[in-house]
């Protein structure tokens, strides 16, 4: 068969390839939808056994924790807080009136130093116009006018840190409100019937760990199972990747094809070429998606029976027994829950409050300070202004009355801050006193509330929820599970729709072995496989490609960091 002869039994392909390519394209876009869609339902997955996983693993340190008071003495320490409540709000009342009154003087201070400010602006815009304009005495006033704006945005952030407080105060006494009518109908009952339901609790703390410990194995042994599968997913992103490559070495066919038109014989002999490169990478794509799909549904398959396994562990005796009586244990400590809320609430908001009062005199002493360069600053500008005076004869003597008046100005900043720092000698004993009061607890709320409530009544809630809820969580799992697997499936013929593309190209270029390239031929694909072999991010689509390089022709180094397709699949399911 002569050269002319091959060309003229390969169809035209610049044209008939393209919608080749379009079908590639239009396989990868519904790849890329399907295996991302489930990959998300397996992070899912992955996400909602932690969650099992987190609530079985708190039962056991919920009720098993011995490095502290046993679950019944810290409750019965929360009651025993509850009981002192009245004395504590009455205390804590006293010392919160104090800080309202001192804020209020506080505030009427800012007021007041606000009012001296803007009465030394006005006698600076005085001196500006008794001077006639004289640049020295302008250049003093405002130098003046830079300190009065600092001292007003300081004395002005202030006001509102003070507003703040003022609100928070008024909060936290409402709480105090809230919270002794709540102990009212709890303090005579709680401890007595923690204490009874104490003993029922030591008794099934060992069969609902062992509850708990069997559900966490058994999940945790199913989060690995689906974490190992969407791992294995990457054998989507990795089709995907080398189909693009199909796709991007088409495209430069076509752009090669239109600069080959002068000779049609070479250009037929080398797309003929090139089209069987393709032809093959695509083969072995869809043999080895259709491999690697397949064991990835199986796998996913097999997870579904341990998911529903964990199903099973809802009749279990020992859990239906536990979830019995921490329900009574639940109910027992229900008269309790309104007033330690409440509690833990006002605690927060009172150590919150200490903490901005601490804060609060923190920053007063600091805008004190500045307040107090303010008035140093305006003293001293009024002595240079009065002093300026005594050489101009004409402005000098009314500058000077005005100056004397920014001078008693000063005066007046200074016995308001002397005022200021008093009220910041009160609120520093507040400080200490609700501090004082608190380290003084036998019982801390917080502490109760996390050692008690969230041991005995979190460990009734967690083991309900973790045998009860986990089952809607693994109904979920199991769901997701099953319909991923539909969908993989469904994906598994895309195999043999690879291939019939390859075959579709391989009828548009047929072997034939009857002939070598000639020198067109062979300098066109010279130019263009080393172009098609930089698409590569796969070692395996490197192996095709070197099997189409020509006699003469180097294989390309492949890209710096390249990921292979073995090593994606190195840490997968395979």
């Amino acid at each position: 068969m002569s050269y002319i002869d091959i060309a003229a039994d390969i169809p035209k392909v610049d044209a008939a390839i393209l919608p080749l390519r379009d079908d590639l394209a239009s396989l990868i876009s519904g790849l890329d939808a399907c295996f991302v869609q489930a990959g998300s339902a397996l992070a899912v997955s992955v996400e909602a056994i932690d969650r099992i996983v987190a609530a079985l693993s708190g039962i056991g340190s919920a009720l098993e924790d011995d490095t502290g008071v046993s679950a019944v003495d810290t409750l019965i320490g929360v009651a025993g807080r509850v009981s002192t409540l009245p004395e504590q709000c009455e205390g804590r009342g006293k010392s919160l009136v104090v800080v309202q009154q001192s804020s209020a003087r506080l505030r009427s201070r800012i007021a007041k130093v606000l009012d001296t400010l803007r009465a030394l602006r006005i006698y600076g815009m005085n001196v500006k116009i008794a001077s006639w304009g004289a640049r020295e005495f302008v250049e003093s006033v405002e130098t003046m006018f830079v300190r009065i704006t600092g001292g007003e945005e300081n004395v002005k952030a202030f006001d509102s840190r003070l507003a703040a407080l003022c609100e928070s105060v008024a909060s936290v006494e409402k709480m105090d409100r809230l919270l002794l009518s709540e102990c009212r109908k709890v303090i005579p009952v709680v401890p007595d019937r923690l204490a009874e339901d104490a003993e029922g609790l030591r008794s099934h703390q060992h069969k609902v760990t062992e509850v708990a410990n069997a559900s966490k194995d058994l999940a945790l042994a199913i989060q690995l199972k689906v974490a190992t599968a969407l791992g294995a997913l990457q054998i989507g992103d990795i089709t995907r990747q080398r189909l693009e490559n199909v796709v991007g070495g088409i495209q430069l066919l076509h752009a090669h094809q239109a600069e080959w038109e002068g000779d049609p014989q070479a250009a037929a002999w080398a797309s003929a070429h090139v089209l069987r490169l393709f032809a093959a990478q695509l083969n072995e794509t869809a043999e080895e998606f259709g491999v690697q799909a397949a064991l990835l549904v199986e796998s996913l398959e097999g997870i579904v029976p341990d998911a529903r396994q964990l199903l099973s562990l809802r009749s279990d005796s020992a859990a239906a027994e536990g979830r019995t009586f921490l329900r009574q244990l639940e109910q027992s400590i229900a008269g309790i829950e309104s007033v330690t809320r409440k509690l833990g609430n006002t605690d927060r908001q009172t150590s919150a409050i200490s903490a901005m009062i601490a804060q609060t005199v923190d920053e007063l002493t600091h805008r004190v300070d500045e307040i107090r360069k303010v008035r140093l600053d305006v003293r001293e500008m009024a002595i240079n202004i009065d002093l300026r005076c005594r050489h101009i004869d004409e402005v000098g003597k009314p500058v000077s009355v005005i100056a004397k008046e920014i001078w008693a100005q000063s005066g007046s900043l200074d016995g308001t801050t002397d005022a200021i720092s008093k009220e910041v000698v009160i609120l520093g004993d507040v400080v200490n006193t609700i501090r004082g009061s608190a380290d003084d607890l036998t019982v801390d709320v917080n502490d109760a509330l996390a050692n008690a409530l969230a041991c005995v009544r979190a460990g009734a809630m967690q083991t309900e929820h973790a045998i009860d809820a986990a089952g809607e969580d693994v109904a979920r799992v199991v769901d997701l599970l099953e319909r991923t697997c539909m969908e993989l499936v469904a994906k598994l013929s895309l195999s043999e729709t690879i291939k019939t593309i390859s075959h579709t190209l391989q009828i548009m270029a047929p072997e034939v072995r009857e002939s070598e390239p000639g020198e067109a031929a062979s300098a066109m694909l010279s130019a263009l496989l080393p172009q098609i072999g930089k698409l590569y991010t796969m070692a395996k689509e490197r192996e095709v490609h070197r099997r189409f390089l020509l006699p003469h022709m180097v294989e390309a180094e492949p890209p710096a960091q390249s990921d292979t397709d073995d090593d994606l699949f190195d840490d997968g399911l395979f």
